[in-house]
C-alpha cells in the first residue's frame, strides 16, 4: 500500500494554535499603536491650541479687538501653518461668554476644546 502524504490532525492543530497566538499578539500590538497615535494628536492639539491661544492673545493687544476668526490670526501674521488640526480638520475659534475657544473635531466627529485666554 501506498503512504498518503499529508499532515496529521495533531500537526494542523499545532499550526492553527501557533498562528492564534500570534495573531492575538498583533492585535495587542496594532491596538496599543492606533492608540498611542491618537494620544500623540491630542497632544499635538494642545501644543497647536497653546500657539493659537497666545496668537489671540498678541492679535487682540496689537490691534486692539479680538479676532473674529482664525483666518484673521493667519492673515495679519499672527499664526503660521495650513490651519488644520492633526486630524485635518480645520481650527475653529468660538466666543464664549467673552472668552475664545480653540475648536477642531477629530476623524470620529468628537469635538476637542481648549479654552485661549484672551478676553473681549
Amino acid at each position: 500500500m501506498k503512504k498518503r502524504g499529508g499532515f496529521s490532525v495533531v500537526e494542523l492543530l499545532v499550526a492553527v494554535t501557533v498562528i492564534s497566538i500570534l495573531a492575538v499578539g498583533v492585535r495587542q500590538t496594532a491596538t496599543a499603536y492606533f492608540a498611542k497615535m491618537e494620544q500623540n494628536k491630542i497632544s499635538e492639539f494642545k501644543a497647536d491650541a497653546v500657539s493659537i491661544s497666545q496668537g489671540v492673545f498678541y492679535y487682540a493687544f496689537f490691534e486692539g479687538e479680538p479676532p473674529s476668526s482664525y483666518r484673521d490670526l493667519m492673515e495679519q501674521g499672527y499664526l503660521v501653518g495650513d490651519g488644520l488640526s492633526p486630524w485635518g480638520t480645520p481650527y475653529e475659534l468660538v466666543e464664549s461668554s467673552g472668552t475664545w475657544k480653540v475648536v477642531a473635531a477629530d476623524d470620529k466627529g468628537k469635538r476637542h476644546v481648549y479654552a485661549a485666554q484672551a478676553e473681549r
